[in-house]
This record gives structure tokens, sequence and C-alpha cells, in this order.
């Protein structure tokens, strides 16, 4: 089946293949990243897999910053890489290919400005096209949970980076940036996402949480802004003479800045934090949890005062927030929950606030601190919960063979990083059948090549104990024998095995 002859199937989006040519860790480098064979309108992931040193996420990264490089070039900004590509990817029922290269063949190059050194060529269905018919995938969400991520990271409208480094200071890691960021997702996923509550219940549900998620904040400087009566003028008062009020500084506060910049002038972010502070100082001006919020319980709550959540945090008046659930009756915050349960809630939320349809959901080793029952669920998961995204491309690079084991070969692929004598990275290819339902040891030997999945220890008793049947070696064969006995579990039928052997050289331990 050709290129062109399956672009009126009902799938929205799929990144095809990508080329890159001069990346500073992956070379020159073709991956396949769908089959044209093997493509539906189900749920689909690539999962990527490989070695440490393969360039797993490298090639995540690189594909973020391909698709953001091609939208700054349609927004007249310069390009972040200094390597090239040639993309192609299915969106609406047509494939596109794009290049940055001059000469692609029988391809030209396209000059976005005189001012700028950016190329593209695009073509929509093998025909060229200019770049006001080019169309994107609706947004990149960049998800990944681990300290060295290789992800960019810096928010914007279509790229969302869903890491754990602080956008401000990437060096910064940490629960509260994480749990920072987690907020601001659920702010955004309650003002926006009429389907938030069920995907919330739901991933709730699969963590063994009850259907409850709390968000707390406390405030600074109660006794200068929490009083029933306080007005949006008496707030700009205050700022504008902070001196007057924050008597122990010599500085002024650390949101003067933001007041100065943009809040002054916004009138009805004012009257709305006004009112807000005047609500809660009715029964709150005692306690340290001056907001807290059940967003399963009553979401519209927060919804109404998000506005002036958000305008008190720009402020600097709110302190950092919590997050708490609840397990078998018991409340607990994020920051004392296992690192497992953090990470996946985190992560699913903050994919909740940011897919939209035709979007590209890159996930970096989802399996980090993940009990083994929670990745062989992993990919379910993520079917139940985004299955009103099935036009969506989600790519996973990761090492759990418990991951792999969920992967139809109708709705993925896997793509197997290598990298040869010559420090060349490429797909090693061969898995067009997938390896759903396999067991982890066939997953680790025929997909990961591993050797072995036993120790060093056991390999070689086990080497011996054969080279002693081989030889009728009655005496080496008992001592291997003893070995493998003392590191097989009794109730394993290799050991019965092994014992048989042993009475077929009419040779046991009783001897």
């Amino acid at each position: 089946m050709g290129e062109i002859d399956i672009m009126n199937n009902c799938f929205s989006f799929r990144l095809k293949s990508l080329e890159i040519i001069g990346h500073p860790v992956l070379q020159d480098i073709n991956i396949q990243f769908c089959d044209d064979d093997n493509l539906s309108d189900s749920f689909y992931t690539t999962c990527v897999i490989g070695p440490n040193g393969t360039g797993k996420s490298h090639l995540v990264s690189a594909i973020a910053m391909v698709f953001t490089d091609i939208n700054r070039i349609l927004n007249h900004e310069k390009r972040r890489t200094g390597y090239n590509f040639i993309v192609k990817y299915y969106l609406y029922g047509d494939l596109y290919c794009i290049s940055s290269i001059r000469k692609f063949g029988r391809f030209s190059y396209y000059e976005v400005s005189e001012s700028h050194f950016d190329y593209l060529y695009a073509e929509k269905n093998g025909n060229r096209i200019n770049l006001d018919d080019l169309f994107l995938p609706n947004r990149i969400i960049a998800s990944t949970m681990t300290t060295t991520d290789k992800f960019l990271a810096k928010t914007d409208n279509f790229y969302r980076y869903r890491g754990i480094r602080n956008e401000s200071s990437v060096s910064t890691t940490g629960t509260r940036t994480i749990i920072r960021k987690t907020v601001s997702s659920l702010i955004e996923c309650i003002s926006s996402k009429n389907t938030f509550h069920d995907e919330l219940r739901l991933l709730l549900n699969k963590l063994g949480l009850e259907e409850h998620l709390f968000i707390s904040y406390g405030m600074r400087y109660k006794d200068i802004f929490l009083y029933p009566d306080i007005t949006s003028d008496q707030i700009r008062h205050i700022f504008n003479n902070w001196s007057e009020y924050f008597t122990s500084r010599n500085t002024p506060p650390w949101g003067y800045q933001n007041f100065i910049n943009t809040i002054q002038y916004d009138s009805i972010a004012l009257e709305a934090t006004a009112h807000f502070l005047s609500k809660k100082a009715v029964n709150n001006r005692h306690s340290w949890s001056v907001v807290k919020y059940d967003l399963m319980d009553n979401p519209t709550e927060f919804q109404n005062d998000a506005l002036a959540i958000k305008t008190l945090t720009q402020l600097d008046l709110l302190s950092f927030p919590s997050i708490s659930v609840v397990k078998n009756g018991s409340y607990f915050g994020m920051d004392n929950s296992s690192s497992g349960e953090t990470h996946l809630l985190c992560q699913f939320v903050g994919i909740m606030s940011d897919i939209q349809n035709e979007s590209l959901i890159l996930i970096d080793e989802p399996e980090n601190s993940s009990h083994p029952d929670w990745q062989m669920n992993y990919i379910g998961w993520l079917k139940e919960i985004f299955r009103d995204y099935s036009n969506c491309h989600f790519i996973i690079a990761t090492h759990s063979p418990l991951i792999l084991a969920n992967l139809k070969a109708s709705e993925s692929t896997i793509v197997r990083l290598s990298r040869d004598s010559m420090n060349s990275i490429s797909d090693e290819g061969g898995m067009r059948n997938g390896c759903y339902s396999w067991t982890v040891d066939e997953i680790l030997k025929e997909v990961m090549k591993m050797k072995s999945t036993h120790t060093k220890e056991y390999n070689i008793a086990m080497s011996e104990f054969e080279c002693a049947l081989y030889e009728e070696d009655g005496n080496k064969a008992l001592k291997a024998f003893n070995q493998l006995k003392s590191m097989i579990r009794p109730e394993n039928e290799l050991l019965e095995l092994l014992t048989i052997q042993m009475i077929g050289l009419n040779y046991t331990e009783n001897d």
C-alpha cells in the first residue's frame, strides 16, 4: 500500500518519519514512527527503546524541536536548532513533507524572509505548497518526570513543556516545581475542559485514591490585606505606598514589580482579588490555610476564584500551594506520597490540561518510580483516560518491558535504537508484529536483546552444569547442580528438570 493510497483513512495526526542530518548526538538518522500498512484511527502509540546511550531522550527531544522550529519559522522567528531535518506526517487525511534542506532531491528551497537564514520546503500529497497552506499538529506536549530530560524547558501556546525542571531556572528541580506546575494545570483544566472531572476521577481510581483532590494555599501579609471591606483602590494604595505598610522591609515586596508592570492597570483582576480577600477574611483570618478547595467536590468555587488566585500569586501574597489526596480514609500531601503516585498523578494532569485534538504527545521514561503493576497498566490507562483523543499520536521513550507487553501491533509501532561499532545510531526495526502479551523474559531477550535475564553467577553455574552433562562428569555436575539449587526457587519447574538430568546421569547428591 503506497503513501497516497492510505490517506483516505480517518485517522488525524500520525508522525510518519523523521530524518535528521547533523544532530550533535544522533548525527544522521532516519526513523519511521508509524507503519503505512498498519495505520488505524484508534489510539496510536509508538515506543522508542534501546540501551542507555542510544539517544532515546535525544530523539523525542529532537521531534519536539523540529516541530517548534517549523512553527517558529511560520511565525517569522529564528530556529533554535542547528541541524537539518525532513519530517513527514499525516494530518486530516493528507500527507505532509517538510524539509529544511536547500537541496532535497527534486526539492528546491523555500526562503522564509530575506533577514532569516531559515528555509522550509513543504509538500502536501506529493505536491509543493506554500507555507500558508501548511497545517501542523495543534500542540506538541513534552511530558517527563526525569531530572535529566533533554526537552526544551520553555512553554508557549504551541509547545508545552510538562517536566520537573523550573522554566525560570532549568537547573532547579524538585517536588515543589512539580506541584506548582500541576496546580497551574488543574486551574487550566477546570476553566477549559468539560471532560476534566471524568478524566481526573478515572485517574484517581486507577491510582487507588479516593475521589478527592485538595488544593491549599497559605497567605502572606494577612494583617495588611485580609479584612472584610478591602477594595481594589486600597490594594493599589498599599502597593504604591509599600514602605508605609511593609515597615520591616528596605526593598519593595516581591510582587511589587508585577503590580507596577501590569496588575495596577487590570481593574477586573483587582476587583476579583478584593472580593476574594473580603470573602476569605470572614472565617479564615487566623487560619494558615486561607484557600482550600476539593476539586472533586466543588470545582465551581475554585473556578470562580481562579482569577483572584492567579493575581494573588503574581503579587506574591499566596504561599506555595499544596496538593492533598485521600487513600484508605487518610489525608496526605503529595510531598509525603510515594514518588510513583506523585509522578503519575502530575504527569497525567499535565497532559490533561494541554492535550487537544490532533496533538503530538512525547513522554520520556514514564516508568520512573512506578511499581511494575502500574507499568503493566500504563498503556491501558492512557487509552482509557484519553480515549477522546485517538486522533493524537503518543510517542514514548521507555526501558520498561511491561509497557511494551501492552502494545497491540494494530495500534502501535516499536522503534529499537542501537549504536554500532562506528558510533552511529539507527533503528534496528523488525517489530512489525509487536509483542502484545509476551512475557517479560521474551521481551527482554527478543526485543531488548538482553543475553540473559539471570545473574552472572547463575549463568556460570548453568554453563558448568551443561558442560558436565556433556562430559558425563558426575562430580562436576553435582557441584554445579548444588550451586543452581541454592539460586532457584523450590517451586520453579526448572529445578525439577535439572534433578531429572542428574538422575539420568545416575549421580545424585546422595550417591
